[in-house]
């Protein structure tokens, strides 16, 4: 993935209105996560993931490879984003979020039911798909379920099992696992499942 430079303008604080970029200026929402307590926050390399009480996430930052998933699309057409926007209640099979994490150019996101969901830049295996592309709206990691914990790294990806297996996939040269396959494999196998 070709990295980007965000412009000089500088991520506000959360809900700081921005003159100019969306969602900010004169009589807009200075507190963008409304009723919703916010319970985790994740930071990749220039973007921001957070989740609620009530499962929802939001995202903010730089989104030049789709790392922030299935966020509204800027009117201006830059693609970093100064203030949160959240996810439909339709992402991630509809399934409340309860955990987020952030590598350089991609996210992923963990749901109540275990499973895991990713977007972003592809290019190194980091999404757990079997392309290399960009995934824009967050699809589900394969073969990977009943998660407890998610970690991204530069790019890499990481989620524990409800048994205590490491799940890893990504740029190998960071994984416990030493072959050569893009989707997830355990810490007890060197396959995919």
């Amino acid at each position: 993935c070709t990295p980007a430079r965000p412009s000089p303008a500088l991520l506000g604080g959360v809900g700081t209105p921005v003159t100019g970029c969306e969602g900010g200026g004169p009589g807009a929402d200075t507190h963008p996560f409304r009723n919703e307590a916010l319970v985790m926050v994740a930071a990749g390399d220039r973007h921001v993931a957070a989740v609620t009480d009530r499962g929802v996430v939001w995202l903010w930052g730089l989104n030049h490879q789709e790392q922030l998933g299935a966020v509204p699309r800027l009117l201006n057409g830059l693609s970093f984003r100064s203030t949160p926007a959240r996810w439909a209640a339709t992402v991630c099979g509809g399934v409340p979020v309860v955990m987020v994490a952030c590598g350089e150019e991609h996210t992923l996101a963990l749901t109540r039911a275990g499973h895991v969901w990713s977007c972003g830049c592809g290019m190194f295996g980091q999404t757990g798909q079997a392309h290399r592309g960009r995934i824009v709206e967050p699809v589900q990691v394969p073969g990977v379920e009943r998660i407890t914990l998610v970690a991204a790294g530069r790019q890499h990806s990481l989620a524990v099992a409800q048994d205590g297996r490491l799940w890893s996939w990504g740029d190998h040269y960071l994984l416990p696992h030493a072959n050569d396959e893009w989707l997830p494999a355990d810490s007890d196998r060197t396959q995919h499942p």
